[in-house]
């Protein structure tokens, strides 16, 4: 998993760094909120410039959606062929989207980072 654990917060706990110990600090009162993990998505961002391979991607339209009673703000990224895609981008506008990161491996570059 790319979330931060209970089990990697006590790591930085027990560095007892001023770093570590606010990084700690701010990620074990975020576990109260999320269940006991922290998603690290800008650290993410920063680690697949640091490691492009980190992640794999795919390109797409991707559009926010707007009108919709239970989708209204949800990112849509529209993995169909593009004769049937609907998505009202731009003409042609594509991004890359991540769909799946080494997990461990990216865990390993955060601590290796911050410590």
């Amino acid at each position: 998993s790319h979330c931060l654990q209970i089990k990697h917060i006590d790591k930085l706990t027990a560095l007892n760094t001023p770093i570590t110990s606010f990084i700690s600090e701010l990620y074990r009162f975020q576990t109260v909120t999320t269940g006991g993990g922290v998603y690290l998505h800008d650290p993410i961002a920063v680690a697949t410039v640091i490691d492009p391979d980190m992640v794999t991607t795919h390109v797409g339209k991707v559009s926010v959606e707007t009108e919709g009673f239970l989708t209204r703000g949800m990112t849509v990224f529209d993995r169909r062929p593009q004769w049937l895609q609907q998505t009202p981008t731009a003409s042609g506008v594509t991004t890359n989207i991540c769909t799946q990161i080494h997990g461990q491996r990216f865990i390993d570059l955060f601590l290796s980072r911050i410590t």
